[in-house]
């Protein structure tokens, strides 16, 4: 026997032409394959990744891969990712369009702004090259995480450390002359080469 269902109520106050941001900064939303937490630096974990903002009139979606990211920040209870898009973004009137980014979580600063304030700074002194930043909410599998600062990954690309990358055949005279990026890592002897040999710094 079929029966009829009638539903009564009235039309909603909303639309849907503006999604949900948590606060008046971008929000990040993530969801990882199987509801998993990147748990290290090495293993990317399947997600799919929205940032909405401009008062949630704007969205950037992608299929990504997500990890840990950092050393002394990856000890804390909210966790520093690198996230990799499927597709290069230009996210949040970010200079460069690229796969990779990072979330960095500023944990060991209460006030949140050491990073911006620095960035800023070489801005004004003209600096070559500034990382771009962005603060963010982050929702990682229906929890929210935190305010966090999208940021560029560190790497020689247009937009970014602009400079000519060298292969192993540029030895000598001319192709000597750089730029070149170095990384200063006070961890390093704490990670294991290439033979995965641990070097000791002390």
């Amino acid at each position: 026997k079929i029966q009829a269902l009638e539903f009564r109520g009235v039309a909603g106050a909303g639309d849907d032409s503006h999604l949900p941001q948590l606060t008046n900064l971008p929000t990040v939303v993530i969801h990882t394959a199987n509801n998993q937490a990147p748990y290290d630096k090495e293993h990317e974990i399947d997600c799919y990744i929205s940032i909405i903002s401009n008062n949630g009139t704007k969205l950037v979606a992608d299929t990504a891969t997500i990890r840990e990211r950092g050393n002394a920040s990856r000890t804390f209870p909210k966790k520093p990712y690198r996230i990799k898009f499927a597709h290069k973004q230009q996210v949040l009137g970010s200079p460069a369009k690229a796969k990779k980014w990072t979330l960095i979580n500023n944990y060991g600063d209460k006030t949140l702004m050491r990073n911006q304030l620095a960035f800023e700074l070489s801005r004004r002194f003209g600096m070559p090259y500034t990382p771009f930043c962005q603060y963010v909410d982050v929702v990682l599998n229906g929890d929210y995480k935190g305010t966090y600062q999208l940021c560029d990954q560190i790497e020689v690309r247009k937009k970014r450390v602009d400079i000519t990358e060298m292969t192993p055949q540029d030895n000598s005279g001319e192709a000597l002359t750089g730029g070149y990026l170095f990384e200063v890592d006070a961890y390093a002897g704490d990670e294991p080469n290439q033979n995965g040999v641990f070097y000791s710094t002390n």
